[in-house]
């Protein structure tokens, strides 16, 4: 069994696919399950598909760590990350992104 804090300090090597296959397999069953990780999952993998598809480069795995930090608590906005369940929150992060909020 594995706790939430772990998935979330986890969560990057998890979606670079940096964690050996059991500890990835324990990752996946525990976010598939939980309320509170599979929105931040699924919120860091969207980032990470926009850091991707914008780039004309390879970007530093801890360069797009940092910047996802700064982008989600920018100017003082809410802190708390854009989720499925909140699809309002998710529009909002995309304006800021692209400079149209």
């Amino acid at each position: 069994m594995v706790s939430c804090d772990q998935v979330i300090e986890k969560l990057w090597e998890y979606l670079s696919s940096e964690l050996d296959g059991n500890f990835a397999d324990t990752i996946r069953d525990h976010i598939e399950k939980c309320e509170q990780c599979l929105p931040e999952h699924d919120a860091r993998r969207a980032y990470l598909r926009l850091m991707r598809n914008c780039s004309t480069g390879d970007v530093p795995a801890e360069l797009r760590r940092r910047l996802f930090k700064i982008t989600m608590t920018s100017e003082g906005k809410n802190d708390t990350p854009p989720t499925p369940s909140n699809p309002g929150r998710i529009r909002s992060f995309f304006r800021r992104i692209f400079g149209r909020e």
